[in-house]
C-alpha cells in the first residue's frame, strides 16, 4: 500500500543540518535507499518534504520511517491510493 510522508522541519533544525550540507546529503541517501520513494517533493518556500513510499508491512516499516523522520521535527503518515484504488475500494464497500 502506498503511503503519503510529510515532513515538516522546523527553522532551528533546518539550519543545523544546512550548515553541514556534506552530513546532510549523505543522511538523505541513506534514508532514501531505505525507504524507495516513488516520488519526493521538497517545497521551495517552506521547510516541508513529501515522499511517496510503497510500504508492504506497515506494523514495521511505518514505524521505522517515522522513528528516522521525527528527529527531524513534525512527520505524517497518510495512506493513499490511486483514482481507480479508491474507486475498487468505494464500490465494494456498497454492497
Amino acid at each position: 500500500m502506498k503511503y503519503l510522508i510529510s515532513l515538516e522541519t522546523p527553522t532551528e533544525i533546518s539550519s543545523g543540518l544546512t550548515a553541514k550540507p556534506e552530513e546532510m546529503l549523505k543522511t538523505m541517501k541513506e534514508m532514501f535507499a531505505q525507504m524507495k520513494p516513488e516520488a519526493s517533493y521538497f517545497s521551495t518556500t517552506r521547510r516541508f518534504s513529501v515522499l511517496v513510499v510503497n510500504v508492504e508491512d506497515p506494523h514495521v516499516e511505518l514505524r521505522r520511517i517515522f522513528e528516522s523522520l521525527s528527529k527531524y521535527g513534525k512527520v505524517t503518515v497518510d495512506p493513499v491510493s490511486t483514482l481507480d484504488e479508491f474507486l475498487r475500494f468505494w464500490q465494494s464497500s456498497l454492497r
